[in-house]
């Protein structure tokens, strides 16, 4: 049985709204470092309440060079796209391939790739730090080539999923880093910086 003109009509128009609107929006997105798929799937899985939970076992048996599983704050994303980084090849060594398999977040802030500091223990960061790995966490959800799969099960998150008092620490501390971020912005436009010299010609000049 033919569909009516009026259908038909109907169904071009939303083809054509698709392309006109809906392509573009998505191009713009991922130039401007909005990820659609992560948001999609983060607001299925908040509104769900079916947040893929993984506890250390289960990580580090999805963990694998195929398809590296990195983990910062007990948030894990998948990194496949960018694997040079995370996975050793032949004699290349990746140089961030600690983050992947476990929360090695501390690593983020304090730059220590040794076994000891790929560690999930934040204890004693100053708040500039912690608002340095947020930026880490920013950088993963934006990113579209990376993809956000689920909570790792442990200091983060509990066995429902939910916020542990180490994630609010966390938070408390990301606040207290953007609260001095501003601040210290605040001085600068106070303050300008400016450079001098001085030389025993001209003496003191500045700029």
């Amino acid at each position: 049985m033919s569909s009516s003109p009026e259908k038909s009509k109907v169904g071009k128009k939303w083809y054509r709204n698709i392309l006109v609107y809906g392509l573009p929006a998505v191009v713009i997105s991922f130039i401007y470092g909005f990820n659609p798929l992560n948001e999609t799937l983060l607001s299925y899985w908040e509104l769900t309440g079916k947040y893929p939970l993984y506890t250390s076992e289960k990580l580090s048996e999805a963990n694998t060079p195929e398809k590296p599983l990195l983990v910062v704050i007990g948030r894990i994303f998948d990194v496949s796209k960018g694997r040079k980084h995370y996975v050793d090849e032949g004699d290349e060594v990746a140089p961030y391939k600690g983050f992947c398999g476990k929360d090695g977040s501390r690593a983020f802030a304090t730059g220590d790739f040794s076994d000891l500091g790929f560690t999930d223990d934040l204890t004693n960061l100053k708040p500039s730090q912690c608002l340095a790995i947020l930026d880490w966490i920013k950088f993963y959800q934006n990113d579209p080539k990376y993809v956000e799969v689920g909570k790792l099960v442990g200091r983060f998150y509990d066995q429902r999923g939910d916020p542990t008092p180490a994630l609010r620490q966390f938070e408390s501390c990301v606040e207290e880093g953007i609260a001095e971020r501003a601040k210290d912005e605040e001085l600068k436009k106070m303050y300008p910086s400016c450079n001098s010299k001085w030389s025993k010609e001209s003496g003191s000049e500045f700029w």
